[in-house]
């Protein structure tokens, strides 16, 4: 049990990542969330040698926290090691200190003092999936090149299965992948993409066990994928809306298809360095919805990634496969190498979407988060009559076999779509 004060959940869980609290009064709050919430924690000890999973107490009485459940453990062991590391972690938050641990008169448990400060880091960044089979790798230094084998893929670490003293910087080699990295700890590799594309194709193999509904838009499934979008109701917001093809009498189906088939076949080549779009399948292996991201502008040379195009079949069986389809967007953007911003239009009444997005903003220490209303007016140029476009200062962006054409100016933005 513990006597500690009333704290504010919202301030414990909303210290920047990366930082470091050393206040009493902070520190005091994160033990009392820890022990509010037992059932979401949980502690790990770590040593130079091992980690281990532990329950932490307090006592009020002698003011002074324990530690049980080391069995298995020499305690001259742990006593002889000057300082260990202690990981409370709660609603994907991850609060660390480093601590001497004494051995009780009794010699049932150990004990620790109040730490004089704890590091806030999250675990989102820290999550790895285990892989059904290791995968074979190749881990080359500048003076050796082992084989190894993978057995979890994370966001921004690999566990392996070889325990072996690990080059402090190398590059590993998956299949045609090479990933520059660095050792972190016994049989962690640390991730340090060099590009975007680098970034994709690891996203592209992780997410084979992270995301094993997902499936990547291909030459050979662009059909699967139309199917989709139509059959969800997605393009009826657009040209497909029933009152515009009434409106327009010589609107032709089948040749508004095939030029987005045309277009989605022609940027392929582009993946992942200007766009990425993946499907979601049911248990039979049918594309029931997707969702993208896009490359939409640079500005003052940084990268801005639009979220966009998602759509799913309304079937309550699909929710859990409806998070896919946002999650995976989420976790793309925190492996990108790359200093970026976002730009998403969403609906505020939606929590779930508003709850992902506000929380990938804090695990961006960096990011300056903010919500603007945004009010959009769509120009139509005619090319030959109309003098203000060749007014204007036109930026163009490559994208596969397509041409892309915008401008930005006062720090606004116009996105156009020229038919040449």
């Amino acid at each position: 049990m513990h006597d500690f004060k009333e704290f504010e959940t919202s301030k414990v869980l909303s210290y920047p990542l990366g930082s470091t609290i050393k206040s009493f009064e902070e520190i005091q709050a994160v033990f009392t969330f820890f022990f509010e919430w037992p059932e979401y924690g949980k502690a790990t000890l770590h040593t130079d040698h091992f980690e281990k999973q532990v329950n932490i107490f307090y006592h009020n009485t002698k003011k002074e926290f324990w530690i049980d459940d080391l069995k298995g453990v020499d305690p001259s062991f742990l006593k002889l090691q000057e300082k260990v590391s202690i990981t409370l972690e709660i609603f994907y938050m991850e609060y660390q200190f480093f601590t001497q641990l004494d051995l009780s008169h009794s010699k049932n448990y150990f004990t620790f003092s109040f730490p004089q400060k704890m590091k806030i880091s999250s675990t989102v960044l820290k999550k790895r999936v285990h892989l059904p089979e290791p995968i074979p790798a190749i881990l080359e230094s500048e003076n050796s090149r082992q084989k190894i084998h993978l057995l979890e893929l994370g966001i921004k670490t690999i566990k392996i299965q070889e325990n072996f003293s690990l080059p402090e910087k190398g590059t590993l080699q998956v299949q045609d992948l090479k990933i520059p990295i660095q050792s972190h700890q016994s049989h962690i590799l640390e991730i340090h993409h060099d590009s975007q594309l680098t970034a994709g194709l690891y996203f592209d193999l992780y997410r084979k066990a992270a995301f094993p509904f997902l499936v990547e838009k291909t030459h050979s499934n662009l059909e699967e994928f139309w199917n989709a979008y139509l059959q969800s109701g997605y393009l009826s917001k657009f040209n497909l809306n029933k009152d515009r093809i009434q409106r327009k009498s010589n609107f032709d189906f089948n040749d508004y298809k095939e030029r987005i088939l045309k277009t989605w076949k022609s940027i392929l080549p582009d993946k992942h360095q200007t766009h990425i779009t993946y499907g979601v399948q049911n248990l039979k292996g049918e594309i029931i919805g997707a969702s993208g991201l896009a490359l939409a502008f640079i500005q003052d040379q940084t990268p801005i990634w639009a979220i966009h195009q998602l759509c799913i079949m309304c079937q309550p069986e699909y929710i859990e496969r409806a998070r896919d389809l946002y999650t995976w967007r989420f976790e793309y953007l925190l492996n990108s190498p790359m200093d970026h911003e976002i730009v998403a239009w969403i609906n505020p009444k939606n929590r779930l979407i508003s709850r992902i997005w506000m929380k990938y903003a804090c695990y961006q220490p960096k990011l300056a988060y903010s919500s603007t209303s945004v009010h959009t007016k769509i120009h139509h140029f005619q090319r030959k009559k109309n003098s203000t476009l060749s007014q204007l200062k036109i930026h163009s962006q490559k994208i596969g076999q397509e041409k892309r054409f915008f401008f930005l100016q006062n720090n606004y933005s116009l996105d156009m779509l020229l038919t040449i």
